[in-house]
């Protein structure tokens, strides 16, 4: 039932006055008018998230010392977990990692061995035992140096064209016994020439009949491809005891990136084109071996915001303690804020760690004069982006990996400089500060006491957090003229075209969909 009080006469008021675009359109035929999205049949527990968390369940090598254990893309290019079992006692790997609800399988490596594991519903199982056992041929096994090395592969990185290369090595009382020589425009190999093709204690290399580096290999340093050494990069190679070299450890850290879209008429409905706000994020985690986070450095990129209201944007971990925090920087705040900021950098009077990244976002962008907001209307005048960088430091050995949940992290807008006014993604709790009175006022469905949260009554969201970049829509373009699989989407309640948002064939009408000039 609606809640009729003078709290809704109040907001009537504001939103009879509002316009969106300056002194031109108002948004009373929005807020009114039936939409093709408002008849659509979309299941009651539908969650609108475009991504899926999943419990991590591993089962490390029982023969071998631990190894650090990789979750990526099956690209690589996406690391969603790197580190070790919080106990290194077990020789097992239990965590929690949320990917794009579209992806099927992820490729797992335990620094020996690597395989490509399919996910089943919200599960990511994996015994490298069993494998091992199997001796399953996508499996490519590789191992420290050991004994000596036998065979490389090395590639020439400097600057001079076409050299000439000599390689040498011991070979009983020649000390400089050459094993490869000759002109290199790519990727070379050579073999030792000692019992069991050994190159002995180490080996010297020549460009152009100079010296160019001595590399140790005996596997008293250590070697593993992908290093370099003088002009040199070790492609790959072998070692008598270890077999393949392994390659070097990437510094990339675990990352969660996407963008967040808004509507921010709450409670009253928008229209749903979701570019009252578009703020692509990544969040880079840095945390040791042990799986507690050190810090987390937040890029927030403005990407546009068709509104006129002056909205702040936020965040809040809800696994976090507001004492757990060490400190916070970055955020970009007025003289005159809104925000009441604790000494450690958190938001004052929250139970759960919450973060201000800025309160108004005029100061970050300027309006061009021209056009609904920034960046949404075609011909109008284009603002180049703005990024605003928060880290987050953390009390040592206070926050886990999984306790950070970074995936489920629970972005906010605050609107019209009214601390009480939140948007936030369907099924997420609103922070200690929102005013509670809003819920079930206008089109807001809300329940706090079944955990429904900024929801229609036709289980239409005010948000949407999609993974990666996304391309958002025109002005006053309603989302699923643009993402033309969105309607099948969310009528499937997320089963059906988990991907509507990628640029595949026959998936978009970009037309609708903001062109940068």
């Amino acid at each position: 039932m609606k809640k009729f009080s003078i709290l809704v006469l109040v907001i009537a008021a504001l939103f009879s006055s509002c316009t969106k675009e300056l002194k031109t359109t108002t948004e009373e035929s929005i807020i009114t008018s039936d939409t093709e999205l408002e008849a659509l049949n979309i299941p009651s527990d539908f969650d609108w998230k475009t991504t899926k968390t999943l419990d991590v369940q591993l089962l490390l090598p029982e023969n071998t010392d631990l190894s650090r254990t990789k979750i990526t893309s099956v690209d690589g290019t996406k690391m969603y977990f790197k580190g070790y079992p919080s106990d290194t006692t077990q020789k097992s790997l239990l965590t929690k990692i949320t990917v794009p609800a579209y992806m099927e399988v992820l490729k797992v490596s335990n620094g020996i061995r690597e395989s490509f594991v399919d996910i089943h519903g919200t599960t990511l199982a994996h015994d490298f035992n069993i494998v091992e056992k199997s001796g399953n041929s996508e499996f490519g096994a590789c191992g420290e140096c050991d004994g000596q090395i036998t065979q490389l592969t090395m590639e020439y990185t400097g600057e001079v064209s076409n050299p000439l290369v000599k390689v040498t090595q011991k070979k009983g009382g020649n000390h400089n016994y050459v094993i490869f020589e000759g002109n290199v425009t790519e990727a070379f190999s050579f073999i030792g020439v000692n019992n069991k093709d050994k190159m002995g204690a180490k080996i010297k290399v020549y460009v152009n009949g100079t010296e160019n580096v001595e590399i140790h290999t005996s596997c008293s340093v250590t070697i593993l491809a992908g290093m370099e050494f003088g002009d040199f990069l070790i492609v790959s190679g072998e070692s008598s005891n270890g077999g393949p070299l392994c390659e070097t450890e990437d510094e990339e850290p675990e990352s969660f990136a996407g963008t967040v879209v808004y509507e921010d008429l709450y409670p009253a409905k928008g229209d749903y084109d979701f570019n009252d706000l578009v703020v692509e994020y990544n969040y880079e985690i840095n945390k040791g071996d042990n799986n507690f986070v050190n810090s987390v450095e937040a890029v927030f990129t403005v990407k546009a915001f068709g509104a006129s209201f002056h909205n702040a944007f936020g965040f809040q971990f809800p696994g976090i303690a507001p004492n757990d925090v060490a400190s916070v920087t970055g955020s970009v705040f007025k003289p005159n804020t809104i925000f009441n900021i604790a000494s450690n950098g958190v938001e004052s009077a929250q139970s759960k760690a919450t973060f201000i990244v800025y309160d108004d976002a005029f100061d970050i962008m300027s309006h061009p004069g021209s056009g609904i907001g920034v960046n949404t209307t075609p011909g109008s005048d284009y603002v180049s982006p703005e990024t605003v960088t928060i880290t987050i430091t953390f009390v040592p050995n206070s926050v886990s990996f999984d306790v950070l949940d970074i995936g489920n992290f629970n972005p906010f807008i605050v609107m019209k400089q009214d601390r009480g006014y939140e948007v936030h993604l369907a099924g997420y709790e609103p922070t200690d500060l929102f005013d509670s009175n809003l819920f079930g006022v206008y089109d807001d469905n809300s329940d706090a006491n079944t955990g429904r949260y900024f929801l229609t009554e036709n289980n239409l969201p005010w948000a949407i957090n999609i993974p990666d970049g996304f391309e958002y829509m025109n002005e006053k373009a309603k989302i699923n003229t643009g993402y033309l699989k969105f309607t099948a989407w969310a009528q499937s309640g997320g089963v059906n075209f988990p991907d509507w948002f990628m640029d595949e064939a026959g998936y978009r009408n970009q037309a609708n969909i903001y062109q940068i000039p």
